[in-house]
């Protein structure tokens, strides 16, 4: 009997010792790694936190134990391994302080290091690293060709690294959202998250569902998106999950809020703060950022006592948060606001200082966790600089901001960057651009207002609404209240659409405005108030044509002489004053069936109808002297101690079949002959057909 247990008891042994091996390798091996040799006690300590970090998350900060000088002076250590952890941690590093060019380098050479033996989660951070440092660097195809290995990686793997795995994923598409992409190809990319988790029986599919709804909200597909974010919702308050669901709430305002459903959005976000206070438990933080969304929905809705109020109130739950990163973070948006309400307030000095505290902030360690904060700080830093009157700087950054918008497709943007757009323009008295802006506004809220998914999609708001009011969410209102709001729906739908055809009117009498004015304007020299080379090109065919073409006719060439010179010795102010007393002598010396226009820089054109060659000399001779009687001192003329004039004159008999084009070279021709003659006098050429 004893010679039968002991074999037992021997393969019982050996299978306890395997089981207890197979524990001990996959507890460790995040920290040996593998590795042959040992590594620094405080590399091996440090590895596992950093090895589980979900890359949703902050990367968190070098710990007390673990100092940037140990690694960078293992740098050049002899062991490889620990060459390839130390570049790997200092990655992070440069990742998490913003210097995304550093990190780069270090993850290159981390790649480089790459072994047979290290582990899969370790490899897959890595490249993962090498991506995100390289789409910060918008570097695309590089970070595309990295985050492939990591793609790659994760279909082989089925193992308690799968949620940090996905994490990777979801971070991509984070970064992704912020790059020129399509709100189609981000909605694919989430849909590939989904599947993902759906398979690992992912613990929080709230999150990819919320994600996922807003992709479906961003690529105009409103009801789908919508009903992903009520199911995301659902599920959060399934596992209880609070911070999330006032979170979800929140979005749902802010969805109203770019709807352009400014009071909706104030009676969502009070409706979070709400459900924030009736919750029992404090979190500051969730109330400061619905306070944020707050202040923004009250600045739309031009309620400014009650958005300075929320600001302030949200300065004080910023003051309340405990955890000094998350805090740091907030503080970098908060900055942004601050410089929003002081320009609001007229106070544009402040409100730059403010807003460039909140640029180096982002740029550096502390940037705002908050989705499409660069084009925020672009449109805001746009703001300030037309308060200031500085509107080519004003264009400048309300530009860049638009270059964005459109890269990203953030369609729900892009109304209101055209407006300031028109706004920048138009201060400008550039008619033309400020004219295409308000079109552009004008189209996409008839767009907007017109689209079914968006009108269902605020069918769907408020059913949600009623839903979350009544029973947390638990069932619609029963089918009396539901007639009751489908009326006052119908109601608020009705005034809405009245109120948008008495804005579309104003706007379209305000386009008719900006045409009649700028049909004159854009055919007029802005400098000397006479047409301009574009009213020339528009004149000379009907000038050409019958019946004019059956009468003598002439063309004036003008050129004011030595006129670099005269630039040059008295500045171009003075030379701007030359050019408008020249132009207001020549319409006082021609008729009013003359055409006059300013061709380009110190040149001029008269195109004159039924005169004969005698007629057409007398007036350049006329020209001539009025000039010379302005009494211009110009002592860098090789001509004259006065501003003077050549001129090339070119006569057409009538009856003469004429091409325009040509009489403009023969009458430039002239003008050429007068400058070789000397200057300061009339070169006459007869047009022969």
């Amino acid at each position: 009997m004893k010679s039968k247990i002991k074999p037992l008891l021997l393969t019982l042994s050996v299978v306890v010792i395997g089981f207890v091996v197979t524990i001990f390798f996959n507890k460790n091996v995040n920290s040996s790694l593998l590795l042959s040799h040992p590594l620094p006690e405080q590399l091996e300590r440090y590895i596992p936190e950093l090895l589980q970090h979900r890359a949703t998350k902050a990367i968190p900060e070098l710990p007390d134990y673990l100092l940037q000088a140990d690694l960078q002076s293992w740098l050049i250590s002899d062991d490889n391994k620990i060459q390839f952890i130390s570049n790997w941690v200092l990655a992070n590093e440069a990742i998490r302080t913003g210097q995304f060019e550093d990190a780069e380098l270090y993850a290159y050479k981390s790649v480089s290091l790459l072994d047979d033996d290290t582990p899969t989660e370790l490899r897959a951070k890595v490249f993962f690293d090498l991506s995100l440092a390289q789409i910060k660097l918008n570097k695309l195809n590089d970070s595309a060709k990295n985050f492939q290995q990591v793609s790659t990686l994760f279909d082989g793997y089925n193992g308690p690294h799968n949620e940090v795995f996905l994490s990777y994923f979801m971070k991509r598409a984070f970064e992704l959202s912020h790059q020129k992409s399509s709100s189609n190809e981000l909605v694919d990319f989430w849909e590939d998250i989904n599947r993902k988790a759906t398979a690992m029986k992912y613990q929080r599919m709230d999150d990819v569902y919320y994600y996922l709804g807003t992709a479906y909200w961003n690529a105009r597909q409103f009801v789908k998106g919508v009903n992903l974010k009520i199911k995301a919702i659902e599920m959060s308050l399934a596992r209880k999950d609070i911070d999330q669901v006032q979170f979800m709430l929140t979005d749902v305002g802010i969805d109203y809020l770019y709807n352009g459903n400014y009071y909706q959005a104030i009676d969502q976000f009070n409706q979070a703060i709400e459900f924030n206070q009736s919750v029992g438990e404090e979190n500051p933080e969730r109330l400061h950022y619905i306070l944020i969304k707050l202040y923004a929905a009250y600045t739309e809705a031009n309620k400014l006592v009650e958005a300075e109020k929320t600001l302030s109130a949200a300065q004080q739950q910023l003051a309340k948060i405990k955890i000094p990163e998350g805090k740091d973070h907030y503080q970098t948006y908060f900055y942004a606001m601050q410089a929003d309400l002081k320009r609001r307030k007229g106070d544009a000095k402040e409100a730059l200082r403010l807003i460039q505290i909140a640029k180096h902030r982002h740029e550096g360690e502390f940037h705002a966790r908050v989705y499409q904060f660069d084009v925020t700080l672009d449109i805001i830093r746009g703001d300030i600089y037309y308060l200031n009157k500085e509107f080519d700087k004003a264009i400048n950054f309300h530009k860049q901001a638009e270059k964005k918008i459109l890269e990203r497709d953030l369609y729900y943007l892009e109304t209101a960057i055209n407006h300031k757009l028109y706004l920048d323009y138009l201060a400008k008295n550039e008619l033309a651009l400020a004219l295409h802006h308000l079109e552009a506004e004008n189209r996409l809220q008839l767009n907007w207002r017109l689209d079914e998914n968006e009108q269902y999609s605020q069918y769907i708001y408020s059913q949600f609404e009623t839903k979350k009011k009544e029973a947390r969410i638990a069932e619609l209102e029963h089918s009396k209240k539901e007639s009751k709001w489908m009326f006052m729906l119908l109601a608020a739908v009705l005034i809405s659409l009245v109120l948008f055809t008495w804005m579309l009117k104003s706007k379209n009498k305000k386009i008719v405005q900006l045409n009649s004015l700028l049909t004159t304007l854009s055919n007029t020299d802005g400098l000397t108030s006479i047409s301009n080379r574009r009213a020339l090109d528009e004149y000379l065919p009907v000038w050409n044509s019958t019946p004019s073409s059956l009468q003598k006719r002439a063309i004036f060439m003008i050129d004011i002489d030595c006129f670099k010179n005269y630039n040059d010795q008295y500045g171009h102010a003075a030379g701007d004053t030359a050019l408008k007393l020249v132009a207001k002598t020549l319409k006082e010396q021609c008729r009013e069936n003359h055409f006059l226009a300013r061709y380009g820089g110190e040149e001029f054109i008269v195109v004159l109808s039924d005169i004969n060659t005698e007629a057409a000399l007398n007036l350049a001779n006329r020209i001539h002297i009025a000039v010379e009687e302005l009494n211009i001192p110009h002592s860098k003329s090789t001509v004259s101690d006065k501003l003077t004039l050549s001129v090339g004159i070119l006569t057409c008999d009538d009856n003469i079949e004429s091409n325009v084009d040509v009489m403009m070279r023969e009458a430039d021709k002239a003008l050429y002959q007068a400058k070789c003659h000397g200057r300061s006098q009339s070169y006459h050429i007869e047009y022969d057909a």
